[in-house]
């Protein structure tokens, strides 16, 4: 009876198999590694993997090699301020102007310049009696001037109406001196001593030649 259930149940086995069709024979063992399959790229690829797909598939554009022999090499070079330098400031020193050149002149002629009176024996006579005259001191009075001259006659430069004098030339002295604002003129010559002279034709040194005048200051 076991032998006959265990028939039957094998048989219903079988049916059911060949109602389901051919039974496959088992699967042969699976390499380590299955091959890769290359896909070609579809439209729903990613935006950076289309990107890397259109920048290899668009030919890179290489800058063409020129040659170095064919073109002068060109240097730019940025130009630099020049440096100031500062130079020390040297003082001008005004130069003197330069003497034009002039003729030079003719020297001129010398003239006697009357020099300071010399306090004399004729002169402190004139001095006393004009001071006698005047009724003043004699420190009140001043000596303008002092003059040796060659009287040209005997009148001494003082002539007096209806007087013959003898025609020789007198060694004598002019003195002038002021009293205020007056002025006073004492003659002498010979051997007569300085008196005041008040003739109208009174001879004065410069009416004399040069020749007649001493030295002025005598």
């Amino acid at each position: 009876m076991h032998t006959m259930l265990s028939r039957g149940l094998i048989a219903a086995a079988l049916l059911g198999m060949a109602a389901c069709g051919p039974v496959a024979p088992p699967a042969a063992p699976q390499e380590a590694t299955a091959p890769l399959v290359t896909q070609p790229p579809t439209a729903t690829a990613t935006p950076m993997a289309a990107t890397q797909a259109t920048e290899a598939a668009e030919p890179q554009t290489q800058p063409a090699e020129t040659n170095p022999a064919a073109l002068p090499e060109i240097e730019l070079v940025t130009p630099k301020p020049a440096p100031i330098i500062q130079q020390p400031v040297t003082p001008t020193v005004p130069q003197p102007p330069a003497p034009e050149a002039t003729t030079p002149a003719a020297p001129a002629e010398e003239v006697p310049m009357p020099q300071p009176p010399i306090m004399t024996d004729d002169v402190a006579f004139a001095l006393n009696d004009l001071a006698s005259r005047l009724g003043v001191a004699a420190d009140a009075i001043s000596v303008v001037r002092v003059e040796e001259v060659d009287w040209p006659d005997g009148s001494l430069g003082c002539p007096q109406p209806d007087m013959r004098y003898t025609q020789a030339l007198v060694n004598g002295t002019f003195i002038q001196l002021r009293a205020g604002d007056q002025l006073y003129n004492y003659h002498s010559g010979g051997r007569r001593q300085p008196f005041l002279c008040t003739s109208k034709n009174e001879v004065l040194p410069e009416d004399l030649p040069g020749e007649m005048r001493g030295n002025p200051g005598v």
